[in-house]
């Protein structure tokens, strides 16, 4: 019996967990659904905010939590912030 979508966007999002990034091909097999089952899946989580696609990879969005858990890095461009220039924007 086939497994439902939810539980296969668990099971990515806890690869992902792992992993952080992985190539689709590689959740195509793992999962032995079609490359288009896959695609729906990460539409889906993707929608969600917690994955991104790019081309043949996808991977696991920043939440917010982790974004507070290390106030001394830039949030966009991940090099240390000085504290003499550090700010925050609400």
């Amino acid at each position: 019996m086939p497994e439902s979508p939810d539980l296969r966007r668990r099971k990515i999002l806890q690869w992902l967990q792992e992993h952080k990034s992985l190539p689709i091909d590689d959740l195509v097999s793992r999962l032995g659904v079609s490359n288009m089952t896959i695609h729906r899946d990460l539409d889906v989580l993707t929608e969600d905010g917690l994955v991104q696609k790019s081309y043949g990879q996808v991977t696991l969005t920043e939440t917010k939590a982790d974004v507070t858990a290390s106030p001394d890095v830039c949030v966009l461009c991940r090099t240390t912030v000085s504290s003499r220039t550090a700010f925050t924007i609400n």
